[in-house]
């Protein structure tokens, strides 16, 4: 009977040194901040899933989901995605790409046209949606060779001074890819993209 109560035992801390070898190999991945003001720390890794809903793990490895509209921001993985109002006052999930002293560089990618947003400060929209139109797929011209260098010149008004940006977005422009957002660029002299993040 000692015998196998020690066995037990033996047993149940072998099994309670797995779990929690398997809860230590989870690492912390991102972190939203929800639209009630709460924190909520994701694991592994996050999607989003066409009907809005963002899809992580929590620290015990649970698959769980949460609305975007009902985030302040996202952060994960070098992106960060804000719930801001794209125009007028509707909202949408947008990306953050780059940000320096004076303006934030927003993109989201609608009905796979792509859609860059230039905001002040303040959260004030600098002049109207910078739109690279999808090309229609029965053509097989997949690069919008016009719309991409239209946006890239407007894009380099307010970011010209920030090398990193403007070497990605050139990259883009010579492989013919149509302008999209690969991760936030923090330019010189920018805050720091913590400051956005409380």
């Amino acid at each position: 009977m000692k015998s196998i109560f020690t066995l037990l035992i033996i047993c149940l801390f072998s099994f309670s040194s797995f779990a929690q070898k398997e809860k230590e190999t989870l690492e912390q991945t991102g972190r939203i901040k929800t639209d009630e003001g709460e924190f909520i720390d994701m694991y592994g890794p996050m999607s989003i899933a066409n009907d809005y809903i963002i899809q992580y793990k929590d620290e015990n490895g649970k698959n769980k989901t949460i609305k975007e509209k009902k985030t302040d921001w996202v952060y994960w993985g070098g992106h960060v995605w804000f719930y801001h109002v794209r125009e007028k006052s509707s909202k949408d999930f947008l990306e953050m790409m780059a940000m320096n002293e004076r303006y934030k560089l927003f993109y989201i990618e609608i009905n796979m046209s792509h859609c860059f947003y230039i905001f002040d400060m303040h959260d004030n929209l600098v002049g109207e949606e910078i739109l690279i139109k999808n090309k229609n797929s029965f053509t097989k011209v997949k690069f919008n060779s016009e719309g991409s260098h239209e946006a890239y010149n407007t894009i380099k008004k307010y970011f010209g001074d920030c090398p990193d940006l403007m070497s990605e977005l050139e990259l883009q422009l010579k492989n013919e890819v149509d302008l999209y957002c690969k991760g936030f660029i923090s330019c010189p002299g920018a805050q720091e993209l913590k400051s956005l993040l409380k």
